[in-house]
């Protein structure tokens, strides 16, 4: 057995929300790739490997958690508190194994990436352009509707960082 201190594996039943508790329903969907990376990483909430945990659309935004979700620190699912992280060593090198595999992909992305809205952070956004990710990406419309196109070289969110940037 493996112990992972400072870190909780949710039960790996699927009828509850990992987030909220809600019992699950319409809406709710097996927690995506990368958003089990950001549990892990971002609120040290484990979901083991082969589980069937799921999660509530509201809390997603794509295949990645909401940048401003909050976890309930009182979330308990029935008689069953969230437990220590303890893995099996089968378990524990699955978990190891993903987590390479998280980082090689985080790798392989450009720091940079303002064509998919989930790279970066709203504080990201506001550094190099001074605008959140939401006002940046409320103006795209805009350049489309006065007719500005997206060329070989570069797309209109690409082209309208490039311009905030300078």
């Amino acid at each position: 057995m493996v112990v992972l201190p400072e870190i909780k594996t949710v039960p790996n039943s699927g009828s509850k929300c990992v987030v909220c508790g809600v019992t699950v329903a319409a809406g709710c969907t097996k927690v995506p790739y990368f958003a089990r990376q950001e549990l892990l990483l971002d609120h040290r909430l484990l979901i083991g490997p082969d589980t069937n945990c799921r999660i509530c659309l509201d809390h997603l935004d794509g295949d990645h958690l909401k940048s401003d979700l909050e976890i309930n620190s009182n979330l308990r699912y029935d008689a069953e508190a969230i437990d220590e992280g303890q893995l099996t060593l089968d378990d524990a090198a699955k978990v190891i194994a993903d987590l390479v595999q998280a980082m090689g992909l985080y790798r392989e992305r450009t720091t940079l990436d303002f064509e998919d809205p989930n790279v970066m952070d709203d504080e990201d956004y506001k550094l190099w352009t001074g605008w959140t990710r939401d006002q940046f990406a409320a103006f795209v419309p805009f350049l489309k509707e006065n007719g500005m196109r997206a060329s070989g070289i570069r797309t209109l969110r690409e082209s309208l960082a490039m311009f905030w940037i300078k």
